[in-house]
């Protein structure tokens, strides 16, 4: 079977030559019509975690001198998955400087969601205790609460266009502020709430 195992029922009177029956991608073994037909009958599909659509199971059998192939689609639906946040860990800066979170600086904000399968929308929200944020670009985006370049905002966007938006997200601390701040981020999807990350920003004098 692809993009998944298999599990039979039972193994009993069965000469098991590939697989033992337990979460098997492949089986092969021989026994009585009997025994076959009880190991079969209640055969389990358990898809690839994170898998949907298509999947076939084959099913070939043969006496030793006659064979016969059959193949069942097996259709796996989508489910709304949690979305992931990769977030770096704590941060240090000069007071007045400007810290720009970017894979390129080893400290990017990442969001992985199946939305990205849809093409559907997610939202997020981004917050801090003494500076404001800067988003490296707004195409794509709804503002639902704050704006862009201040110190809370929400908006909604396909999960392309927040990835680009937080690639390059910057945070400039209020005017000689100096100590610890924390940038929060909550992703949402259909009333899902991801987490709620918090990564520490410390400022040095």
């Amino acid at each position: 079977v692809a993009n998944g195992d298999l599990t039979l029922s039972g193994v009993t009177g069965l000469t098991m030559t590939t697989g033992d029956g337990t979460a098997d991608t492949s089986l092969i073994f021989s026994g009585s019509p009997n025994n076959i037909n009880a190991a079969l009958e209640g055969l389990t599909y358990q898809p690839l975690a994170g898998f949907n659509g298509a999947s076939t199971l084959t099913l070939v059998s043969s006496d030793g001198e006659y064979s016969d192939t059959d193949t069942v689609t097996i259709t796996v639906s989508a489910v709304n998955d949690v979305p992931t946040v990769t977030f770096p860990g704590s941060q240090t800066l000069v007071e007045d400087d400007v810290l720009i979170f970017a894979s390129t600086n080893l400290n990017g904000i990442g969001i992985t969601d199946d939305a990205t399968e849809a093409g559907a929308s997610i939202e997020v929200e981004l917050t801090v205790g003494n500076g404001t944020l800067q988003l490296a670009e707004v195409t794509g985006l709804t503002f639902t609460a704050g704006s862009d370049g201040t110190a809370a905002m929400t908006f909604t966007g396909e999960v392309s266009s927040v990835t680009t938006a937080l690639e390059g997200l910057s945070y400039r601390p209020n005017l000689h502020f100096n100590g610890s701040d924390q940038l929060q981020v909550r992703v949402f999807t259909d009333e899902i709430l991801s987490r709620l990350s918090n990564g520490t920003i410390q400022e040095l004098f």
